[in-house]
């Protein structure tokens, strides 16, 4: 039986079907045989699978054994049962994950304290990409800005800081999820964050050639953008608030799903569910 012939025959996406491919590569290697005849074999499943570690690989490779009985009319009702069994498992070595992750994040309280010594000591641009990256959950990609004092200044596709008189405009036309969100534009009337700006003075913010380069002599303990937006999650997920988790994931331009499959350090679902209850989700 010609299985990758069923896989490119199936309506689904090309990238979908490279997925599919490479998992089938992976299971050939091995010497395994999909079940293709009426008899699930469900041990014989089990055995297999369960020789990879990656609870993801192990749940990917079951869904394209599903996949291949539908198209061939098999039952699939003992493979969907080991399935659900499965995710528990990929859930577990989530929450591990998370929990790793959450040891090594400064709290918030240490972080903002750090953030207050920045503007103490003049540190302007310091100040501006923690404050940034804590408040709004930028990227990298973001903080490649420039200060702009008038509109005249700015040019479509790119990010600014337009000083005004009694605020900044944050303006994003350029980060990761532009095409699903669009421009995004904040308003900061934050008197420290102004003055930071001020102080700055007009131009690009970071001047390196690669503005990860210049980012990492800036960060806060070395508390990289996706550090500092789990730390943000994990603060609002202790305190209970699922409006804050839903506007920071709505202010950085990523879904409530991604957010609670990837962000959560505390990995249980009860604030983000209420996030993601509260209205359609942003993504």
């Amino acid at each position: 039986m010609d299985i990758e012939k069923i896989i490119d025959e199936k309506e689904i996406s090309d990238s979908s079907k490279k997925v599919y491919l490479s998992l089938l590569k992976r299971m050939q290697k091995v010497k395994f045989k999909l079940p293709t005849k009426a008899n699930e074999k469900i041990t014989y499943v089990k055995e297999h699978i369960s020789s990879f570690e990656n609870p993801n690989t192990r749940l990917d490779m079951l869904n394209l054994i599903i996949v291949i009985r539908n198209v061939l009319e098999l039952s699939v009702e003992k493979l969907k049962e080991y399935r659900t069994e499965l995710k528990q498992q990929q859930k577990a070595h989530q929450v591990s994950k998370m929990a790793d992750a959450g040891d090594k994040l400064m709290s918030y309280v240490d972080f903002t304290k750090a953030l207050a010594e920045a503007h103490l000591k003049d540190e302007w641009k310091k100040y501006i990409v923690n404050y940034l990256m804590m408040r709004y959950g930028v990227r990298n990609k973001d903080l490649n800005l420039s200060i702009v004092k008038t509109k005249k200044e700015m040019t479509d596709g790119n990010n600014y800081l337009l000083l005004k008189k009694d605020k900044v405009v944050f303006i994003r036309d350029d980060y990761k999820t532009h095409k699903t969100y669009g421009k995004k534009t904040h308003e900061i009337h934050d008197n420290l964050f102004h003055e930071a700006v001020k102080k700055t003075g007009v131009g690009k913010l970071i001047t390196e050639a690669q503005t990860s380069n210049g980012l990492r002599k800036l960060y806060i303990n070395k508390m990289g953008e996706a550090k500092v937006f789990k730390m943000m999650i994990d603060h609002y997920y202790d305190k209970d608030e699922p409006a804050s988790i839903k506007r920071l994931a709505t202010d950085r331009g990523t879904s409530l799903s991604v957010v609670q499959g990837f962000y959560n350090v505390n990995a249980e679902d009860d604030p983000i569910s209420k996030a993601m209850n509260m209205g359609s989700d942003t993504e």
